[in-house]
């Protein structure tokens, strides 16, 4: 969806022309923010290489698939059991981190950065987490935390000796931040210049941006001092709509396709 075709829903809702592109602009971030605020969530994954490692042929044809190659982020392996990468920048929640060895892989457990067991034994004369002192029944294999905008992940090399290939990382996506001047940035235009929305693309999911249409025209609705009664039913027609959306989401989250027999009695 382009910002030309959410003003025009908006007009087309409301009767009338009533919405300039700076408030449409204005508009978008506030719904961007308040579909955050209300579970907002797009899945997203990277596979994170060494540094210094070949692309695949898959990695090359996906560039050409995509015409712009993508900075292939990367670890850097620090030795003694611990790698640390760049925390996505498009990053929400992360939802999981699987290390891939030669032959296994392992899913890191997520640690807080002030548990007693992090950089606490010395090894080759760095720091490194003592996996003995993870309060677990099975002490975990694999491990990770942010710092800043790193993330450190860690694994027990007395239960670990292979090479790793790689690492995924799975996360829900967050919205960007959408204003003029970032918008003419990625144009290429100065502050001088004409800058026409119409033909440029909504940074959001198709599948949400009928929710995002209908906070839009609540929210000029609002900005123009319509009637309570329609501001409360407008409201609630955007808040349905993301609830519904969410609500789909959750049962795909949850989805098992293990087959029930149900027994009808005779």
């Amino acid at each position: 969806m382009t910002y030309g075709e959410l003003k025009n829903y908006v007009v087309e809702a409301l009767g009338e022309d009533v919405i300039s592109f700076d408030q449409v602009i204005s508009g978008v971030r506030a719904g961007f923010a308040d579909l955050i605020a209300r579970g907002y969530r797009e899945f997203k994954y990277i596979i994170v290489s060494k540094v210094g490692q070949n692309k695949t042929f898959f990695d090359e044809l996906m560039a050409i698939e995509k015409e712009v190659a993508e900075v292939h982020p990367v670890f850097n392996n620090l030795g003694s059991g611990m790698l640390v990468t760049d925390f996505p920048d498009d990053c929400l929640t992360i939802l999981y981190i699987k290390v891939f060895f030669v032959g296994s892989s392992e899913t890191a457990v997520k640690l807080a950065l002030n548990h007693k067991a992090i950089q606490s034994k010395q090894i080759n004369n760095t720091y490194r987490t003592d996996f003995n002192k993870l309060e677990y029944e099975v002490p975990p294999i694999c491990i990770y935390y942010k710092k800043g905008n790193k993330l450190f992940i860690e694994f027990d090399p007395e239960r670990i000796t292979s090479e790793i290939n790689n690492i995924e990382i799975g996360y829900y996506r967050t919205l960007p931040f959408v204003s003029e001047a970032l918008i003419r940035k990625e144009q290429g235009l100065t502050i001088n210049d004409d800058l026409d929305l119409t033909d440029i693309i909504i940074p959001i999911p198709e599948d949400y941006t009928n929710v995002l249409v209908n906070f839009m025209i609540w929210y000029v609705a609002m900005s123009n001092g319509r009637e309570q009664e329609q501001l409360t039913a407008l409201k609630n027609e955007y808040k349905y709509s993301v609830e519904d959306l969410l609500a789909r989401k959750n049962r795909e989250d949850q989805y098992d396709d293990t087959i029930n027999f149900i027994k009808i009695e005779n």
